[in-house]
């Protein structure tokens, strides 16, 4: 397995706690035209859009204030399934 990049941890993915019901929260489907997109994501630790996606993302963590959180579902297009999950945690 590939090493990840030394500004990672794995403490930072699969947490052991999971909070399936929130009281508030907002989800976005994030559809990339490729694979590759999806891991250059995890491996760099950011995750860029069209610019009306990433301005819809940054409207929505404001929005949140921090009092609720953003997921973001990763999907490939075409692919009919879900490759990953994350929680925004910056604008």
């Amino acid at each position: 397995s590939e090493a990840l990049p030394p500004h990672l941890s794995l403490a930072d993915y699969n947490p052991t706690t999971f909070d399936c019901n929130p009281q508030a929260a907002l989800f976005f489907v994030i559809k990339s035209y490729s694979e590759d997109h999806v891991f250059q994501s995890f491996k760099y630790n950011t995750w860029g859009s069209t610019d009306v996606g990433n301005r819809k993302l940054d409207a929505a963590y404001r929005r949140s204030d921090s009092k609720m959180p953003v997921y973001l579902f990763f999907s490939v297009n075409a692919s009919g399934q879900f490759c990953g999950m994350a929680q925004m945690t910056s604008p």
